[in-house]
Order: C-alpha cells, then structure tokens, then sequence
C-alpha cells in the first residue's frame, strides 16, 4: 500500500492536459515508491504482488532516469560540463537498462568535447554510436514543442 499512495499522482490526467512533464521535477516521491516495491520483492519474493512491483519499479527506473539526463543536460546548457558528465555516468551506473542511457551517453560525449578531451569524446562517441545503432526506435527523439499555454 505504500508503495501504491507514492506511485499515484505519477502520471494523472491533468499532466497531459497541460503538459506538465514530470521528469523535470525532482523525483522524491518516485524514489520513496522505488525504494518501496524493492522492498517488497526483497522481503516477500513469493507474493502475488511481485510481478507488478517489478512493472511499476521499471516505469519507475525509467522516470528516474530522465530526470538524471535532464538535470545533466541543464548543466550542459549551463557550461558545468564535469558535473554534467558526473551526472550523466550516475545515470548510466544506477539505471542501467534504461531506454535513457542512450542520452547519457550522448551527454557525456559532448561534454568531453566541450572540455576538448578528444580521446575521451570519441570513445564516448564510438559507445554512443553503437547503442545508437542497435535500436533505431531509441535514438529518435520527438522535439519538445512550446505547450498551447504559452503564448509568449
């Protein structure tokens, strides 16, 4: 029950309503839920709720994820390229197997050429690439457009 009164309000009706994107806020309540459902798997692995913890705690990596990817992509626009990158390898080392990581790769070897370690930007590079090409579907990537309520 825990686990489920911290998983709701992830995603309702009105955040598609107005466009709210939730990877872009800090993410204590998906975390506290996370922590919840490993929990119950670790504690009773022969419950009937386990299949669905496991469902809800891999929307939930995913979710933390992007919202790791955000915040290094903010230091990236913001020219704090270490951090970026440090930010970008935490994703890669705790959500592993996420559809995201593709992106920190994608931020770590950018941020490497920006600090014009070129050696370190092309192995990034070449590791970027090669999960690129894997899955096609992944590396494409839906422009954010302005939501209807801004009008300025």
């Amino acid at each position: 029950m825990r686990g489920l009164s911290s998983f709701e309000g992830q995603h309702e009706w009105y955040h598609e309503i107005f466009d709210v994107d939730l990877t872009k806020r800090p993410p204590t309540k998906t975390e506290e839920a996370f922590s919840v459902f490993s929990q119950l798997i670790r504690r009773y692995p022969d419950s009937i709720y386990v299949s669905d913890a496991k469902q809800r705690m891999v929307f939930l990596r995913n979710r933390l994820a992007k919202y790791e990817n955000h915040v290094a992509q903010h230091y990236m626009d913001r020219g704090a390229y270490v951090a970026a990158i440090n930010r970008a390898k935490y994703a890669l080392e705790q959500y592993s197997g996420s559809p995201s990581t593709i992106q920190s790769l994608e931020v770590i070897a950018k941020a490497y050429d920006k600090l014009g370690m070129t050696d370190l930007a092309e192995q990034a590079a070449s590791i970027y690439l090669a999960n690129q090409s894997k899955d096609p579907n992944l590396s494409v990537e839906i422009e954010d457009s302005d939501p209807w309520y801004k009008i300025w």
